[in-house]
């Protein structure tokens, strides 16, 4: 016996926009003081780190911060010339105005981009990332 369905029922069941959009990984979408995270991981680890700022041992922590890896003639599109840590953990303010900072990514897989764009980090910059 042949099962048809009508094209609204096909659309409604098999088109995009129709089911929840899946993260990488399976990493659940989760919010925190009103901001959500791509993971439950990543969320805690805002949770951390509001508790650390409260107790004084950070100053602030910057979610998603963009840093540049190559100049926009690079021809590369933005997201392939950006690196955007999890975090930017600032630890200290000097009355210059600089300051001491950590980048942090939260991360339950590594991927090969991700270690090449940290390595890219690190010798142009010299920043080291902390993996969590």
């Amino acid at each position: 016996m042949d099962k048809h369905i009508t094209a609204a029922q096909y659309q409604a069941r098999f088109c995009e926009g129709n089911s929840p959009k899946r993260n990488k990984f399976n990493a659940q979408r989760t919010e925190h003081a009103g901001r959500t995270y791509d993971s439950k991981k990543e969320a805690r680890h805002a949770a951390d780190n509001a508790l650390l700022e409260r107790a004084g041992e950070i100053i602030s922590s910057i979610p998603q911060v963009s840093i540049p890896l190559f100049p926009p003639s690079s021809g590369l599109p933005l997201k392939k010339r950006t690196y955007r840590p999890d975090f930017l953990e600032v630890l200290e303010v000097f009355p210059d105005g600089t300051f001491r900072a950590r980048l942090v990514d939260v991360k339950g897989m590594d991927t090969p981009e991700s270690r090449l764009k940290r390595e890219i980090v690190m010798e142009r910059y010299k920043i080291e990332v902390q993996l969590r």
